[in-house]
């Protein structure tokens, strides 16, 4: 499963830029696992066999800043 774990380093990374703090991926299905940011609770899914027009990688946490990250 090498794609699984280089899509989840890479939404670790997103994540982390965003000021996330992510918890472990879960596994929710045979292709798809889903982390939560352990301070605000965004969700950061990924996914190695998305519907059409579907994301690989998704979720709040690789699209919004953490409320509980500090801003300058």
């Amino acid at each position: 499963m090498a794609k699984a774990e280089r899509l989840k380093n890479e939404a670790r990374e997103s994540a982390a830029f965003r000021g996330h703090k992510m918890g472990a991926f879960k596994q929710t299905s045979e292709k798809s696992w889903i982390a939560t940011c352990q301070v605000c609770g965004a969700k950061a899914g990924v996914d190695i066999n998305p519907p059409p027009n579907g994301a690989e990688i998704w979720g709040d946490a690789v699209a919004v800043h953490c409320p509980g990250k500090e801003v300058h």
